[in-house]
Formats: structure tokens, sequence, C-alpha cells
């Protein structure tokens, strides 16, 4: 009789715990998930937080740009596209709740992007992606930034772009 209270108690508190698939997961739920996910990028359930939050919140806005994800056009996809999207998606949202400013911060994607993709060719060495190693030899020159800023202006400038 014990243990079917106890177990019940537990099985009650867990639904009420858990926030429902669609609900939008807390900053700070978030951004422990930014953490591990960082630490070990990959398809887990810390992604589909991270995702969730950028998709649902008011707190952050995210543009996904092709101009600076340029990686994303390749055909056929990259084979770790959908973390290297995560982790730039990542590294946004993070910078937006650090600074409590909701405007997109695509350079420090591009940023998180580079940590993931270190991570990735750490557990991968044959893993390479052009496009992030160009842009990787941009930010050692000092001209990331003004890079990302301008890709991101000339994607806002043509019409019907998604924003």
């Amino acid at each position: 009789m014990f243990t079917t209270i106890v177990l019940t108690t537990t099985i009650l508190m867990q639904a009420i715990i858990q926030d429902p698939p669609s609900a939008t997961p807390s900053k700070s739920d978030t951004l422990a998930a930014i953490a591990r996910f960082m630490e070990n990028p990959g398809p887990t359930e810390d992604a589909k937080v991270i995702n969730r939050f950028a998709e649902k919140s008011e707190s952050v806005t995210v543009n996904i740009a092709d101009d600076v994800l340029t990686w994303l056009r390749h055909q056929p996809a990259y084979k770790y596209n959908g973390a290297l999207l995560t982790a730039f998606v990542a590294g946004n949202v993070k910078s937006q709740l650090d600074s409590g400013k909701t405007a997109d911060d695509s350079y420090a994607g591009v940023l998180a992007t580079f940590k993931a993709y270190e991570k990735l060719r750490e557990r991968d060495k044959d893993f390479t992606v052009p496009e992030i190693e160009e842009q990787m030899a941009m930010h050692k020159k000092g001209d990331l930034k003004d890079w990302v800023d301008r890709q991101n202006q000339k994607a806002k400038e043509r019409p019907g772009e998604k924003k």
C-alpha cells in the first residue's frame, strides 16, 4: 500500500513538473540545455529544448540567413547539419538571454557553431566543412563580425526574404 502511494505520488509529481512538449521552456532550463549541448553537440533532448525556446519565446529573435550559414546550401547536406544549426541557434539565444536584449546576434551564433564544429571534429576526424573553415579564417583575421553584419543586411534587403 505504501509503495503504491509513493509511486502514484511520484508519477503525479512528474506529470506536474514536466512541461508539455508544446510549452516554451524556461530561460534557466534553456541556458542549462545550451551548456550541455555545447559540450556534446548532437541530436539530444537539449537540442529540442534550445530549438523550441528559440521558436516559441518572445525573449529572443533568431535570423537564419543562408548568406551567413553558407554551409546550409551544400548538397548533399553535411553530416552534422542539425547539430551545427542548433549550435548557431544556441549561441544566438544565449547571447540575447545574457544581454537581456531581444535582437538577433548571428555573430554569437557563428562563434558557437565554431565550438560545436571543433567538438564534432574531435569525435569524427574526417568531418570537414570548408565553408566553416573559411569563416574561422575570417575570424582569425578579425573580419568575421563585419562580414556577418553585411550578410545579414543583404538578406534583409532581398524582397520576400523570410526573417
